[in-house]
């Protein structure tokens, strides 16, 4: 057995001795598909009123304010001057965007209305420590240190922030003084971004550290993931933290879908209470940089500074405001996928402004169920389609198809090729909630382009 190998049993029996922060697949609703760096408090609380009222009771609970709630309005050049820091250089609300902060300098009072809601307070922050932090010389809480002594200005892992230098023991002070801060105004979940490299583990080590010694309950979600995202790496990261992304950004595009079936179908083993490989936040309804660059909400795609052609894959799709450009039977597909896979399920739309009918596919307990749930996911794959199989609970099987040809095609599910046992098996399409009949041997239907199924097979006693 490989040092690295004892190493990871050793602090993966400590991990599992620790409370338990994310138990089932994390659920909630992340401002950055839909705002950008631009989000402000009254969008905020309008989607946590809907979330609450919508969806808390299907076990969403997480609301995420991503990237920029410290980044100066009036800044359109990712000026790292432009953001509002503390005196110790840790990142505070803008007062325009967010003015229940004007007296404290802290999201302590939104906090607290997202949690009379029933819900949970999240926040984006990249790796790191402020630029400006940097610029302005700041002290390091409670030390003689200063963000110049600790600042790896080699390392930029944002367009406002340095790496810290983990081997001066002024770094994880500055962790935990910014973690305390942050659980201090009632923060539950830190997406912690530009993460996900191998070199950057001593700053992920020392942000889950500042996070157990603030003794709060934080559930901490690692982005963004890409290639090096591989089960290895994957068990060396849950020592650490309750997310991990295992691609980069995705958007309403299905060749982004596609992109998806190898990474999750590599990861999902490693599924479980506090270990949520994570697909990203779901690409559905009113999204696409409302108020990005500007206050007001653009009709269309050509008055953004960025060029968003909206007919040209390679276009910034995070500038082009829109209802989701994947078609019904598309985000049915993405989600099938996504609730078999057990990737947490963090809605990118504008709740209030979804038309798309995708807020009612989460409505779903027993779409959900799947995704909470299901365990020993495997795969069987062709060229033309994908079936993948899931136990449940009570010895039921879970069953996706997914057509992935250029047509409508008829599919069969062939019982022994997908290793169920032998006998006669009750089928329930998860999607309509309705029971389809009683099978032996296989199952057959067609499914439209990009389309697909999930379905509880129920082996019968007669």
């Amino acid at each position: 057995m490989t040092i690295f190998r004892i190493f990871l049993i050793i602090f993966s029996l400590f991990h599992a001795s620790q409370a338990v922060l994310a138990r089932l697949p994390p659920k909630g609703w992340n401002s950055w598909d839909s705002y950008r760096f631009w989000v402000n408090e009254t969008q905020v609380m309008s989607n946590a009123k809907f979330m609450s009222d919508e969806l808390a009771n299907y076990g969403f609970e997480y609301i995420v304010i991503d990237e920029g709630w410290w980044r100066d309005s009036s800044d359109l050049h990712m000026d790292a001057h432009n953001t509002q820091i503390d005196q110790y250089g840790r990142y505070i609300p803008v007062t325009d965007r967010f003015p229940s902060s004007a007296k404290d300098r802290s999201l302590t009072n939104i906090c607290n209305a997202i949690k009379a809601l029933g819900l949970k307070c999240g926040i984006h922050l990249p790796r790191g420590m402020p630029k400006k932090a940097y610029y302005d010389n700041s002290r390091v809480l409670g030390t003689a240190y200063t963000a110049r002594d600790i600042a790896n200005i080699n390392d930029g892992p944002s367009g406002f922030n340095f790496g810290v230098n983990m081997s001066h023991p002024g770094g994880q002070i500055w962790y935990n003084s910014m973690v305390a801060l942050y659980a201090s105004w009632g923060i539950e979940f830190i997406k912690f971004d530009f993460t996900l490299q191998v070199e950057n583990l001593p700053e992920i080590d020392g942000i889950h550290k500042a996070i157990v010694n603030s003794g709060s309950p934080i559930v901490l979600s690692l982005s963004y993931g890409g290639p090096q995202m591989i089960p290895e790496f994957i068990k060396r990261l849950s020592i650490d933290a309750q997310m991990y992304r295992l691609t980069g950004d995705t958007w309403d595009l299905w060749s982004s879908v596609l992109a998806h079936f190898e990474p999750i179908a590599l990861n999902a083993f490693l599924s479980g209470p506090d270990v949520w490989p994570d697909a990203d936040m779901l690409p559905l309804g009113r999204i696409g940089g409302k108020d990005f660059y500007s206050s007001v909400y653009p009709a269309t795609c050509t008055v953004q500074l960025i060029t968003c052609n909206f007919t040209t894959p390679l276009a910034d799709r995070e500038c082009c405001p829109r209802q989701s450009a994947l078609t019904p039977t598309e985000q049915k597909s993405l989600l099938t996928l996504w609730m078999i896979g057990r990737s947490p399920l963090m809605y990118g739309g504008d709740f209030v402004e979804s038309t798309d009918g995708s807020v009612a596919l989460l409505q779903n307990k027993e779409i959900l169920e799947v995704n909470g749930y299901s365990f020993n996911l495997k795969t069987f794959n062709t060229a033309g389609y994908n079936i993948w199989t899931a136990d449940g609970t009570s010895k039921e099987k879970y069953v996706a198809v997914w057509n992935l040809g250029p047509r409508s095609a008829s599919i069969a599910i062939d019982f022994a090729d997908i290793e169920l046992p032998s006998g006669r098996y009750l089928i329930r399409d998860l999607w309509a909630r309705k029971d389809i009949g009683k099978f032996s041997g296989s199952y057959t239907t067609v499914y439209p382009v990009h389309g697909s199924g999930l379905y509880r097979f129920q082996l019968l006693n007669n």
